[in-house]
């Protein structure tokens, strides 16, 4: 799974009528928020995924759970569950870690942020634990940064590579756009918008 863009550049308007897709699903933490005290991590390289659950059992002692394999079609996993035991505390003299398969998993994407994770016969919806940007429609940080670009039209057939910095948006009547420049260029002539929305 690489990430990636596609934009139509029109030049002479300096915006895109088509929208940018990310990687989907994110990395990172993980939760449903009517179920507080329970999150999880998510972490994707390419096509391998590694989950890892924080919880607590019946006895209301917290216990860690992970499992890691290959994600399909960038929205479904299934995998094994592994209980991590007897590990070493801060400070503490290493014991010897036992990792228990305790039975399995599926995690269904439906999109970048939402989820429905099934795990050892419990099921929940979980989305992105966004900590920090709010609403990534008016606060799209998630975006921001620089990104590499395909761009051309299929009926000449003629591409170019670019590199385009993402640093704020701009709002156009109910649309929100991604605003940016080519890399290594801040002139206000080279202004790119990206429909984000």
């Amino acid at each position: 799974m690489h990430k990636n863009i596609f934009i139509i550049l029109l030049t002479s308007l300096g915006f895109s009528t088509q929208t940018v897709w990310a990687n989907s699903p994110e990395s990172g933490w993980w939760w449903n928020p009517s179920e507080s005290g329970r999150g999880y991590a998510i972490e994707i390289q390419d096509n391998q995924l590694f989950f890892a659950a924080f919880t607590y059992d019946a006895n209301k002692q917290p216990v860690w759970y992970y499992s890691s394999g290959t994600i399909t079609g960038d929205s479904t996993y299934i995998g094994r569950v592994v209980k991590a035991t007897n590990g070493a505390c801060f400070g503490c003299t290493e014991g010897a870690p036992q990792n228990v398969d305790v039975g399995s998993m599926k995690i269904s994407f439906n999109g970048g942020k939402d989820a429905t994770l099934n795990i050892l016969g419990f099921t929940t919806n979980i989305t992105r634990f966004d900590f920090a940007n709010g609403d990534n429609t008016s606060y799209p940080n998630a975006c921001y940064g620089e990104w590499a670009a395909t761009i051309g039209n299929a009926s000449l057939p003629v591409y170019f590579g670019e590199r385009l910095r993402f640093q704020s948006v701009y709002i156009y009547g109910n649309t929100t756009f991604l605003a940016g420049n080519r890399a290594g260029n801040s002139g206000s002539d080279n202004v790119h918008y990206v429909n984000i929305a």
